[in-house]
Formats: C-alpha cells, structure tokens, sequence
C-alpha cells in the first residue's frame, strides 16, 4: 500500500490556528492507528509517520527528518521561505484557499517536488 521512499506533504493555510487544528487531527488519527495493529497497513503508516509544526523558531529542525520516513509538515507560506530550497514537498494542501492570496500560495506551490527532473 505504501511506497518505500518516503512522502513529505504539506499542510499549509493562512493562520496558524488553522494549521493548527488540521494537525491536531491529523496526530489524533495517527494515534489510533498506532495502537491498533489490526489494521496492519494503517498501522505501519502511523508508526512510520511524523507530524511536524514549521514555525520561526524551529525550521532547522525539518532537516534531521526530512527524507528519512513519512512527513506531515504544517507551516505558514511565509515560514516556508526560511527551509532550505533542497526541502520540497510530494503532496501540497491549501486549508483556507480563498484566504490567501494567489501570490502567497505561489510561495507554497514552488516547494512542490519536481518529477520531471527525477
């Protein structure tokens, strides 16, 4: 069900409360699945996963994980901007689309990894 290499997505939204919340639910949904082996895929996925909040004070931190297992990776497009540009993203969510503007969101949709140059 699961590739070998690892995915990193980004969860990205205009406040940090949203983003937040959508992290919240996400290590809700990974605990459950952490302690219940009878779902063995699901399992595997939730002992594999991190769930990582980028903010100012922490974006170093990104880089011992990245690459390494599966990613969930929460952060504003404008904390984005501080990861190292190698630090690219499989999957991109946009929480609060319409709140942001096209400009900002250009800011997340350049960490999309490219599979052409791969």
């Amino acid at each position: 069900m699961f590739s070998c290499s690892s995915l990193c997505v980004l969860i990205t939204a205009c406040t940090p409360t949203a983003i937040d919340n959508l992290l919240l639910s996400i290590n809700y949904l990974k605990n459950l699945f952490s302690s219940s082996p009878q779902f063995p895929q699901w399992y595997q996925l939730a002992q594999e996963l991190a769930v990582l909040k980028i903010e100012s004070n922490n974006y170093r931190n990104i880089s011992s994980s990245y690459g390494k297992r599966h990613l969930v990776v929460g952060s504003t497009v404008w904390t984005l901007q501080k990861l190292d540009r190698s630090i690219v993203f499989d999957v991109i969510f946009i929480d609060e689309a319409t709140q942001l503007l096209t400009s900002d969101a250009v800011l997340a949709i350049n960490r999309l990894a490219d599979y052409q140059e791969s």
